[in-house]
């Protein structure tokens, strides 16, 4: 479409956001990173904690609704995850985000430490973070995203790989004890 066309869903406005082949296209890029970078603040540190030089957000406090607020948490997070991926953010980086919104929610989820975990680890800062990144310099956020998770899933491969060798020596020391 041309620039002196209207667009028949807007009436011709150039406001209303559009998808084409996963770019928008009518809201500035600026914009989105500002709209994000606030609910971003508003989710994780737009309360300060008095005393405690600290700051918390929504997040902590739906958090203390058992499971619900966990699930209005990663409902958010999701948004801005969907958000990021309209600006053509990498699946690599995609990936790390879908990584810290998962530790967020599962550690979350657990009664008072994950209150606890939810006050330090701020997900959506973390994922708004990566989003900036990578407007500002795509390449190497996406080397540095891939890198993360080939490191994670390294560390997850010795892990099970340990814990093989540990379940392997324990049924053995077992069978040596029963003869």
């Amino acid at each position: 479409m041309h620039n002196n066309e209207k667009d028949s869903y807007t009436g011709g406005s150039n406001y209303a956001p559009r998808v084409v082949q996963g770019e928008l296209v009518n809201e500035d890029k600026d914009g989105v990173r500002k709209r994000l970078e606030g609910l971003a603040w508003l989710f994780d540190n737009s309360i300060p904690i008095p005393g405690l030089n600290m700051r918390v957000g929504l997040d902590a406090i739906v958090g203390l609704v058992p499971g619900i607020g966990d699930l209005i948490s990663a409902g958010v997070s999701m948004y801005l995850m969907s958000e990021a991926s309209k600006l053509g953010v990498s699946p690599a980086i995609l990936i790390r985000m879908a990584g810290n919104v998962m530790i967020d929610t599962i550690i979350g989820s657990i009664p008072f430490v994950g209150d606890l975990f939810d006050m330090g680890w701020k997900a959506n800062t973390r994922n708004v973070r990566l989003l900036v990144e990578h407007l500002d310099q795509p390449r190497k956020t996406t080397y540095s995203s891939w890198l993360v998770i080939a490191v994670f899933f390294v560390i997850l491969a010795v892990t099970i790989t340990g814990l093989g060798f540990a379940i392997a020596f324990a049924i053995s020391a077992l069978r040596n004890m029963l003869r």
